[in-house]
């Protein structure tokens, strides 16, 4: 296991110009962790991409993550899902395998979590998604395209099925 810090722990010392996304590398390195997360800031990263991949090659500081905002409650879900296209390219500039984006900011007025959830879970629904993350990438997803969502005595009923038979260890019957 390795310790990583993301660069939003230093949100305070970038926004104030104390440091920027290479000297942030070098003062985690300082500290003592062992890979950086990268978050939010995406025209200061999409701009220095190269010079992040080789400062981590010299620091031995790998880029763990790449984190992204996003909000497929408030914003068009298809135009959300293209703009996050242009993030996972970021992402594979960086040589990242892990990346990780919100699924919303806020509740609209009067829905609850019951309400959106529908709407956050749908995830990989089409074969042009599915395409464009296995070519960058991407080995896990969920979604519609793979499974379709299960009431929850379904889904309970599904892994304890699973659980059971990873367990059955010289079972008779």
């Amino acid at each position: 296991m390795k310790i990583c810090v993301s660069s939003y722990s230093f949100h305070k010392y970038t926004t104030e110009g104390k440091l920027d996304q290479l000297t942030l590398m070098d003062k985690a390195k300082e500290l003592g962790f062992e890979g950086v997360e990268f978050s939010y800031d995406k025209a200061s990263i999409e701009q220095n991409v190269p010079k992040i991949v080789e400062r981590s090659r010299d620091l031995n500081l790998p880029v763990v993550c790449y984190l992204t905002g996003a909000d497929f409650v408030n914003r068009d879900f298809e135009q959300e899902v293209a703009r996050l296209h242009e993030e996972v390219d970021i992402a594979a500039a960086l040589g990242v395998k892990l990346m990780r984006h919100d699924t919303t900011y806020s509740f609209p007025k009067g829905m609850t979590f019951d309400d959106i959830l529908p709407i956050i879970a749908e995830g990989v629904e089409t074969g042009g998604q599915a395409s464009f993350l296995k070519k960058v990438g991407c080995d896990f997803v969920q979604g519609y395209l793979y499974a379709r969502p299960l009431p929850q005595d379904e889904h309970i009923a599904l892994v304890s099925d699973a659980v059971r038979g990873a367990f059955a260890f010289g079972e008779e019957g």
